[in-house]
């Protein structure tokens, strides 16, 4: 799945956590943007409108999450909303309607939206159902795209829980929907990303050879395949950011003494002339007393 996060509320009672989010990654899911507090895009006036987009996604990048795709809060967008996504590095941006079959008529929509779609930063999707008949619109929606040609149906829900919001689904029906989806003929799942990312950076950390002194500061090398040219990498050790590069050359001189004796992973994530972002799988780091060791893992 494709989480859109608000940043402003991650921590807060009912959301989830930064390590859960970062859990829901590692998982193999997608983290998406989706403002700082849900505000009405299309009411803010520039400075606002920066700082709930670009800001919010500096926060979930600084937090080592991989965030490209973005979601417009109650799907409301204009020019400006959409020119402030495309600047502040997102890859698409997401819409709440305009695609048959959702809560609400939509004459003369098309029943999925295209691959590629007819504007990345203004993907469209079926109007959110209510609990009461999301289940058989969601399979409607399915089924009608399926009959007229096939394409891209995304699937909308605001919250996993008992009632709780208008456009929930509770845990019970999520296991039927998947269940029922896993059944369905030429039906797949993606994320976001899988399907609308072209070919990004890629990163990864080389683990250096031998033991180090653990005396000092420390080398974290990396390499990168950046076609379109690299804009920064961000160096995370256990999930917390330690430091960013914006220049060759792209490795990090970092204080070993910062973390204790014992086992340390360490990650770098880089963002490209194209604001498109990628993170490398882990190097597993022994520090030990007086020395410190490492291994890929």
């Amino acid at each position: 799945a494709t989480f859109y996060v608000n940043s402003g509320f991650v921590g807060h009672p009912g959301h989830l956590t930064w390590a859960g989010l970062r859990a829901l990654q590692a998982a193999g899911h997608e983290i998406a943007g989706g403002s700082i507090h849900h505000l009405l895009l299309t009411g803010l006036v520039p400075g606002q409108l920066r700082h709930e987009i670009c800001d919010d996604r500096t926060s979930l990048l600084d937090q080592g999450l991989e965030v490209n795709a973005f979601a417009y809060p109650y799907g409301a967008v204009d020019a400006a909303a959409e020119q402030e996504v495309r600047a502040c590095g997102y890859a698409s941006g997401r819409l709440a309607s305009g695609i048959r079959g959702g809560a609400r008529s939509c004459p003369g929509c098309p029943y999925a939206e295209s691959l590629p779609p007819r504007d990345p930063l203004a993907t469209r999707l079926p109007a959110g159902a209510r609990a009461t008949t999301q289940l058989a619109r969601i399979e409607g929606s399915v089924r009608a795209a399926q009959r007229h040609g096939g394409g891209w149906v995304q699937l909308l829900f605001h919250h996993v829980c008992d009632r709780c919001d208008a456009y929930s689904i509770t845990q019970r029906n999520l296991a039927r929907l998947l269940d029922w989806l896993a059944a369905q003929r030429g039906v797949e799942v993606h994320t976001v990303g899988q399907l609308l990312d072209a070919r990004g950076p890629a990163i990864r950390v080389v683990a250096p050879q031998g033991t180090w002194s653990g005396d000092g500061r420390i080398s974290i090398p990396v390499a990168i395949d950046a076609p379109v040219g690299v804009h920064s990498v961000r160096y995370f050790v256990d999930g917390h950011l330690v430091g960013v590069r914006r220049s060759a050359p792209w490795r990090l001189r970092w204080d070993s003494h910062r973390v204790g004796p014992g086992r340390h992973a360490v990650r770098a994530m880089v963002e490209d002339d194209h604001g498109r972002v990628a993170i490398s799988r882990r190097a597993i780091f022994v520090r030990r007393a007086g020395s410190l060791g490492s291994r890929a893992a």
